[in-house]
């Protein structure tokens, strides 16, 4: 059975923002991107399967993404930042300067 046009873009957009969130870390920005791209392909080739005749143009689809607009990726969290914080605080326990060991990304 087909879900209303207004439920299944809610459903969309809440696992769109659930992946921002995983994925959105410092440099990923691109690819979250890409991904945002990728899912608005395959929702304009699902919506016209809905029916046995084409139910969107192009340009239809694009008036329908101004009513219900697809979530914006969006980065969540610096890694980088955090990894400078550590290494800041561990250089200044250790006092020498150099590689620090077992050096890890914390959210």
């Amino acid at each position: 059975m087909k879900k209303p046009l207004k439920k299944l873009m809610g459903m969309l957009n809440l696992k769109l923002i659930g992946h921002y969130r995983y994925y959105g870390i410092s440099f990923n920005g691109r690819m979250i991107s890409n991904y945002k791209q990728q899912v608005r392909g395959l929702l304009f080739k699902v919506l016209n399967r809905r029916s046995d005749r084409k139910s969107y143009t192009r340009e239809g689809f694009i008036e329908m993404l101004k009513y219900y607009p697809l979530a914006m990726p969006k980065i969540s969290s610096a890694c980088f930042e955090t990894v400078n914080i550590i290494m800041k605080s561990r250089m200044r326990e250790s006092r020498t300067y150099g590689s620090v060991r077992g050096l890890h990304c914390e959210v």
